[in-house]
């Protein structure tokens, strides 16, 4: 998307254009006014976490964004500027993918209009911030990441915004409701399906313990060979001395023992010494010992693997097209045919992307410009 350049729109000398963002005047809610996304109404940022953490959703997140992006917008439409920071209507559609759809099967646009009702700016937003309100005229808008409870619960003390819903509430009684300086447009909610509580599942949703897992298993494995016992022999010598001696030399190793971790002392011997006698009698031990890894690790290698099968499975993506196959084997044929497969596959995502943002389109100043339709994705002679 960069470098495309972007063509200017003339406006309509009638369409005027509010400067009012969704940035204003903070409000507060109870929690019976909202409709929470999950118990913990964290449900967005904590699938958004577990995808950023998992290599193996992560990969598929960006294939899926970039078949359901394609081509983009076909025509003149595609490059026309749609707000006041200069975004066209494609750099739209892109966020609105890449934050939104891939993520949670739903994007949210905020609209600015003007006195004929008509759309004149379009913006996206990340839905994360959305949670529709109980009337079901509007929504409210703030960041729901925090650690109180009771600032969950009961709205907090600032920083959200009532708006209201695209559709649920003409605009012109808006503005002469809140002034036209003060009225704040209405947001767009869109959603491929929705749960009893009216929001979206992710399309990881099925699989999020298996995203977790491969977050947490990054997390063991780097504790793993930062904190773990690194030494792979152990030999073992006679203790001199005994009493005070004895339990100073001993204190003395095990600070030396506890200072083996890291992958820099991988393979190394440890020295410890050992008494050869306990009460008169001989101690049986071997003088060199190996140690094994253990069991634990392979576990952790055989739970990736079922992981990245689940998650790949869920989401129908072609390993091919997120890594090197398990054998290392490349084949440009099978990329092709894989390629051309998930193309196929989001053909439905694509139009209901363009279906969604056509019913935007013809609310707008930009009606006359055609409808919108998203070209297919293709792999080019080069593979691509």
């Amino acid at each position: 998307m960069e470098g495309r350049r972007k063509k200017e729109t003339s406006f309509d000398a009638k369409a005027i254009i509010y400067k009012n963002r969704i940035d204003r005047g903070p409000a507060t809610f109870t929690s019976d006014e909202i409709i929470r996304w999950g118990k913990d109404n964290l449900y967005p940022k904590r699938v958004k976490d577990y995808i950023s953490l998992s290599p193996t959703a992560s990969g598929c997140n960006r294939r899926f964004s970039e078949f359901c992006f394609g081509g983009g917008i076909d025509g003149v439409l595609g490059e026309t500027i749609v707000n006041r920071n200069g975004e066209t209507l494609n750099d739209i559609l892109l966020f609105s993918i890449n934050n939104g759809y891939s993520q949670l099967f739903c994007y949210a646009l905020h609209f600015n209009f003007n006195l004929l009702g008509e759309i004149t700016e379009i913006f996206a937003v990340d839905p994360s911030i959305i949670r529709k309100r109980t009337d079901g005229l509007t929504c409210q808008l703030k960041d729901w990441d925090t650690t109180s409870t009771d600032f969950l619960m009961h709205g907090g003390g600032g920083g959200e915004i009532v708006i209201d819903l695209f559709k649920k509430q003409d605009p012109l009684t808006g503005m002469r409701r809140d002034g036209l300086e003060k009225y704040k447009g209405q947001v767009y909610m869109f959603s491929i399906e929705n749960d009893e509580a009216g929001y979206p599942n992710s399309p990881f949703h099925s699989v999020l313990n298996h995203l977790n897992y491969e977050k947490e298993s990054q997390i063991y494995q780097n504790a793993n060979i930062v904190q773990g016992f690194s030494g792979r022999t152990v030999i073992k010598v006679p203790l001199k001395g005994s009493g005070d001696q004895a339990s100073a030399e001993f204190k003395k190793m095990e600070s030396e023992i506890n200072e083996m971790h890291g992958a820099e002392n991988a393979g190394r011997s440890i020295i410890i010494k050992t008494p050869l006698n306990t009460d008169g009698e001989v101690r049986p031990f071997n003088v060199v010992e190996h140690l094994s890894p253990p069991n634990v690790d392979k576990s952790f290698v055989e739970q990736n693997k079922a992981s990245r099968v689940a998650i790949t499975s869920t989401c129908n993506m072609p390993d091919i097209l997120i890594g090197v196959q398990e054998n290392g084997m490349f084949n440009q044929a099978s990329f092709a045919d894989a390629y051309n497969l998930k193309a196929t596959d989001t053909r439905r995502d694509r139009g209901l992307l363009a279906k969604s943002f056509d019913k935007v389109i013809q609310a707008s100043v930009w009606k006359d410009l055609g409808s919108v339709s998203i070209q297919e994705l293709k792999l080019d002679k080069d593979g691509g």
